[in-house]
C-alpha cells in the first residue's frame, strides 16, 4: 500500500444535470456560472469557429482551446478550457468515429476524474460533459476540462527538445520525481490507469518546481487499493511507451526511467523487499516489446 498518499484531500466535486431537448449536460456549478449554460448547450456550433487540433489516436480534429467570456465570472477566472470530443481510436475509429451507443463509458471517465480530483490526484479539473442524441441510441459527446497553463504531455516535451541534452539534469530529475509522485498518488487513491503512456501525463517544465498531471481515465478502474504488483504493471506500461516512439527513445535516458521507478517505489511500504521479485516477473514481456521497437 502507498504510505500516507492523501493526508488531506478535498471533497469530490459535484456536477449538476441539465437537459434541453436532445442535449444533456453535467456541469460543475463551481466553475460554470448560469450564463455559461447556453454556450455549453450549443457547444458544437461554437467549436466550428475555433481552430482545433488532431488527436493522435482518433486521427481527426477532436481537441479545441476555448476562452468564453463567462469564464471570468466563474471559478476559473484567467484559465482557458480544453474541449475534447469523444472518439474511438484504432480500428474502431474507422468504423464508429465519434459515434457512441452508450453513455456509460463516458460517464465512467467523468466519475473517475472526479474521484481522482477529490482524492488529491493531480489531474485536469472537469468542467462539463455534454451528450447529444442523434438518432435513437446514437450519441456524440464532448468533455470540457480546465486547461493547465504551460502544460505539455511527455511525448510533446520529447519532440520539442529532440534529445535528452535539451533538458538540464536538474529539470530531468525534477520531472521524473513529479511523474512518479503523480502516478503514486493515483494508485494511492485506488485508481489503476488502463492506458498509462507518455501522452496521458502532462508536465509543466517551466514551473518551479515542475508538476505532473495524469489524464484520460476512460480505461481506468477504481478499486479499494492498488497493490505494488498492479502499480508496477502500470509503470511498466508507461515505460513501454518510452520505447514506442522515436522521439522518446532519443530524449528519455535509462537513468531517467530508473529514477522514476525509484521515486515511485519510495511511496510503498513493502517495496523494499518485494519490488525486485515483481519486476523480474514483468521484465520478459517488457524486454520483448522493447526489442520489437529497435
Amino acid at each position: 500500500m502507498p504510505r500516507n498518499m492523501q493526508p488531506n484531500t478535498p471533497a469530490q466535486p459535484v456536477m449538476s444535470r441539465h437537459v434541453e431537448g436532445r442535449v444533456e449536460l453535467r456541469v460543475s456549478d463551481e466553475a460554470v456560472p448560469p450564463e455559461g449554460l447556453p454556450d455549453l448547450m450549443r457547444l458544437p456550433e461554437i467549436l466550428r469557429s475555433l481552430p482545433g487540433g488532431q488527436s493522435r489516436a482518433a486521427g481527426r480534429t477532436t481537441v479545441w482551446r476555448w476562452d468564453p467570456a463567462w469564464l471570468y465570472s466563474g471559478g476559473l477566472a484567467g484559465r482557458r478550457l480544453v474541449v475534447r470530443q469523444f472518439a474511438h481510436g484504432g480500428v474502431l475509429g474507422g468504423l464508429w468515429g465519434t459515434v457512441f451507443l452508450s453513455r456509460r463509458p463516458l460517464l465512467g471517465e467523468l466519475g473517475l476524474a472526479l474521484r481522482a480530483l477529490g482524492r488529491g490526484v493531480p489531474t485536469c479539473r472537469p468542467v462539463a460533459l455534454r451528450f447529444e442524441r442523434a438518432i435513437g441510441p446514437v450519441l456524440r459527446a464532448h468533455y470540457v476540462t480546465e486547461e493547465i497553463p504551460g502544460a505539455v504531455n511527455l511525448l510533446e516535451l520529447c519532440e520539442l527538445h529532440g534529445t535528452g541534452d535539451g533538458v538540464s539534469p536538474g529539470l530531468r530529475q525534477a520531472i521524473s520525481r513529479a511523474v512518479a509522485g503523480a502516478v503514486a498518488a493515483m494508485h494511492g487513491a485506488g485508481i489503476r490507469h488502463g492506458d498509462l503512456n507518455l501522452k496521458n501525463i502532462l508536465v509543466t517544465p517551466g514551473a518551479d518546481p515542475p508538476r505532473a498531471f495524469v489524464i484520460d481515465f476512460k480505461k481506468a478502474r477504481a478499486q479499494n487499493c492498488v497493490s505494488l504488483r498492479e502499480g508496477l504493471r502500470n509503470l511498466v506500461r508507461l515505460d513501454r511507451s518510452v520505447v514506442k516512439w522515436p522521439a522518446s527513445r532519443r530524449a528519455i535516458t535509462l537513468s531517467d526511467r530508473l529514477r522514476t521507478l525509484r521515486d515511485y517505489l519510495r511511496a510503498f511500504e513493502e517495496a523494499e523487499c518485494d519490488w525486485k521479485v515483481v519486476a523480474r516477473s514483468l521484465r520478459t514481456r517488457h524486454r520483448a516489446h522493447a526489442l520489437s521497437r529497435k
